[in-house]
């Protein structure tokens, strides 16, 4: 399967690529939250867009959450014998004093997507992401 890379869409129209047609590439950080509506995963396909794997349409109030997390299986050596991808892609919101989570689990790997409510510390791949910068309130 190939690599997932996200676009951020404003309320405008405008896009954000992850990578850019000519190379470059856009950080996580520089997503303008504050006009934010959709974030969308998609395969990567050469040097352009593939197809959509993961759509995600944002409320007012809601902040994205987005990781790329690699899980890595070792043998009894510690010798790593596999490795997979895994995009966290969701949000969070305050209500009342309650954070309120909706996390996406999609592996690049594979054709489906694990939903989890919340982040789950009990769970191998569920637990907690570290707050980035402008994940914040």
């Amino acid at each position: 399967m190939p690599e997932l890379t996200w676009v951020a869409v404003y309320n405008d129209g405008t896009v954000l690529p992850q990578r850019n047609g000519d190379g470059s590439e856009n950080r996580y950080g520089d997503i303008d939250r504050s006009n934010l509506v959709e974030f969308h995963l998609y395969e990567r396909n050469g040097n352009g867009r593939g197809r959509l794997r993961y759509a995600l349409y944002l409320d007012p109030g809601q902040r994205l959450i987005w990781r790329r997390r690699v899980v890595m299986r070792a043998d009894s050596e510690g010798k790593t014998i596999s490795e997979v991808a895994f995009h966290l892609a969701g949000w969070q919101m305050t209500v009342g004093k309650q954070n309120v989570q909706s996390i996406a689990y999609v592996p690049e790997e594979a054709p489906h997507t694990f939903m989890a409510g919340r982040f789950r510390e009990d769970h191998p791949l569920f637990y907690a992401a570290i707050a980035h910068p402008n994940e914040g309130e």
